[in-house]
């Protein structure tokens, strides 16, 4: 994941005409399938730490330390129904719907399939799949908006 403020960077070979732009990326991070950060993958421009980690969830710092008593980034997300730790690669209490899928442990994340789909409030999963057919489904309402606003499928 990574942030890119909106400033460009100029680049130009003859010091007066510009030939392209780069993005100013401020931080970056890689990270493992369940969401702990590779450790020596990350980047930060100055002194910036951003407050979001995997899933665009925001991250719980000051909870977990490491050994040196530094805030342990990215180790702990809040996802409003569960706390998710990403080392462990697991939420820290109990689904609330587990009882719903007895197939899935009741700790288990995105329904165990990380790169399937994403669990965005701790309860189940939204698969990428569905997520993009919405999208699809709702370019295809607008266009036809567009070309017929008296059409009955449109919103």
């Amino acid at each position: 994941m990574a942030t890119i403020s909106d400033k460009r960077l100029q680049h130009s070979t003859d010091g007066t005409a510009i030939d392209y732009f780069d993005a100013d990326v401020q931080t970056a991070q890689e990270y493992y399938s369940f969401g702990s950060i590779i450790p020596g993958r990350t980047y930060s421009s100055g002194n910036r730490n951003y407050r979001y980690g995997f899933n665009g969830k925001e991250n719980d710092n000051e909870v977990k330390k490491d050994q040196d008593g530094n805030p342990n980034v990215g180790a702990q997300q809040d996802y409003g129904m569960r706390i998710y730790d990403g080392r462990l690669n697991r939420f820290l209490s109990v689904d609330p719907i587990g009882k719903e899928y007895p197939a899935l442990s009741s700790y288990q994340f995105a329904s165990n399939s990380p790169i399937a789909g994403v669990d965005r409030d701790g309860l189940e999963i939204e698969l990428y799949q569905s997520m993009r057919a919405e999208q699809s489904i709702r370019s295809y309402e607008v266009d036809l908006h567009k070309k017929d606003p008296k059409s009955l499928l449109c919103p």
